[in-house]
C-alpha cells in the first residue's frame, strides 16, 4: 500500500473528478453562477486527510457516507447534529482488508449495496486485479449493534469499479432492483444480481471509455457515477468532461438507443451527481457543483463556495425537512504536502422542492 499522504496528494487529480457516431450532441451554452445565492453549511467534518467519497441517504433522513482513506469505513452521519459533541458519527463496518470504499446505492429499503476494493494511485490509478467487491449493508433492524453485513459478489474481471446505482424493478417482476456498477478503466457498466450474485458487463463502448491519452489521476478514469430516471441511464465521463444519457432497458439495463451528449463540461471533471425529479442534474467535481438542466440547454454553476473543496458526490435529503437540500461529500482539497481539511458532508441548501 502505497503511503496515506502520497496517495491522497495523488488521488486529488484521481476520484475527483469523439467516440460513437452515435452520439447526438448538444450545443455547449453560456455558464451561469449562481453560487453567491446558496446556502451552504458542513453537516459533519471529519479528521485532516480523510477521504469522504460517496454517500446515500436513508429514509429515516440519516446519511451513509464511504470513506476511501486512511481506513475504509461506511459511517453513518445524523444530519441534524450540530457540531458540538453530540451524535457524532457512527462507525457503520470497516474493510480491513480493502483500502477504498466507493459507490453506495440502496437496493430495496434499509438494504444498501457498497463497492470495496484495493486501490492504488502511483504511478497510475488502478485497483488490484482481482479486489473489487460488492458488499450487502442491511440496516432493516435498528435496534441491533451490528448491522448485517455480508459479500454479494467479487468481480475479478473488472478494471476499476467505481460509482454504483440501482436499476428499478419493472412492474412484472419479483420487486428485486439490479446493481449497476461504473467501471471507469474498461469503459463499461456491470449489472448485479443482489440475490444471486451473478454479474454481467451489459454496456461497454467508447463513450463511457477514458480519453486513449487523458494522462494520470482523473485523465484515465472514463466513466464515473450512473443513475436511472425513467428510461435513461445518466452518467458522468471524468476523462472526457462530458455528461451523457442513453436509453436502456427497463429489465436488463441494456443499451435500447443511441447516447445523448448532455453537456460538455469544459471547465469541470465530474466526479458523481444527483438529480432532481425533473431530470436536472447536480454534478459535483473541480471544487463546485454544476446544474445541467434535463434537455442540456443551460449549465450553471450551484456552489463554488470553499465549503465543497474537493466535492464528490451529491445526495438529495429523504425528509420534509431537507428534500431540497443536496448533501455533498468532499474530501477537502489535497495538495502537495497540504489538506487544507479533513474530508466532509456540506448541506447545499436549494430553497427550492427538487
Amino acid at each position: 500500500m502505497v503511503c496515506m499522504r502520497r496517495l491522497l496528494q495523488t488521488a486529488v487529480f484521481g476520484l475527483s473528478i469523439l467516440s460513437n457516431a452515435a452520439a447526438l450532441p448538444h450545443t455547449k451554452t453560456q455558464t451561469q453562477n449562481r453560487g453567491t445565492n446558496i446556502s451552504t453549511s458542513p453537516t459533519w467534518d471529519f479528521p485532516l486527510w480523510t477521504w469522504v467519497e460517496n454517500l446515500a441517504v436513508r429514509s429515516n433522513g440519516q446519511i451513509l457516507a464511504t470513506v476511501l482513506q486512511p481506513e475504509p469505513t461506511l459511517w453513518q452521519i445524523d444530519p441534524s447534529a450540530k457540531q458540538n459533541g453530540e451524535k457524532e458519527p457512527t462507525a457503520i463496518h470497516s474493510w480491513p482488508d480493502k483500502n477504498a470504499l466507493l459507490g453506495i446505492a440502496e437496493t430495496e429499503p434499509d438494504v444498501f449495496a457498497v463497492v470495496a476494493a484495493e486501490v492504488t494511485f502511483v504511478p497510475e490509478v488502478a485497483q488490484t486485479p482481482g479486489s473489487a467487491e460488492i458488499w450487502r449493508v442491511d440496516l432493516r433492524d435498528d435496534n441491533s449493534k451490528e448491522p448485517s453485513v455480508s459479500l454479494t459478489t467479487r468481480i475479478p474481471e473488472a478494471g476499476f469499479l467505481n460509482g454504483l446505482t440501482v436499476l428499478p424493478p419493472p412492474n412484472n417482476s419479483d420487486g428485486k432492483s439490479t446493481i449497476l456498477i461504473a467501471d471507469s478503466i474498461l469503459g463499461a457498466v456491470w449489472a448485479v444480481d443482489p440475490r444471486s450474485g451473478s454479474y454481467a458487463q451489459i454496456i461497454q463502448d467508447p463513450m463511457l471509455a477514458p480519453l486513449p491519452n487523458g494522462g494520470p489521476g482523473a485523465g484515465s478514469l472514463g466513466i464515473n457515477g450512473l443513475h436511472v430516471l425513467g428510461e435513461y441511464l445518466y452518467f458522468s465521463n471524468t476523462s472526457r468532461r462530458t455528461f451523457v444519457r442513453v436509453p436502456v432497458d427497463g429489465a436488463t439495463g441494456r443499451l435500447r438507443g443511441p447516447f445523448e451528449i448532455m453537456a460538455n463540461l469544459t471547465d469541470v471533471q465530474p466526479d458523481d451527481f444527483a438529480l432532481d425529479r425533473e431530470g436536472n442534474a447536480y454534478i459535483a467535481g473541480s471544487d463546485k457543483v454544476t446544474r445541467v438542466s434535463r434537455d442540456g440547454g443551460d449549465m450553471s454553476v450551484v456552489t463554488d463556495a470553499s465549503a465543497v473543496l474537493g466535492c464528490t458526490s451529491a445526495a438529495w435529503g429523504r425528509t420534509p425537512s431537507d428534500s431540497s437540500t443536496l448533501y455533498v461529500t468532499a474530501h477537502g482539497g489535497v495538495g502537495e504536502d497540504i489538506a487544507v481539511r479533513g474530508g466532509r458532508v456540506v448541506a447545499v441548501q436549494l430553497g427550492e422542492s427538487r
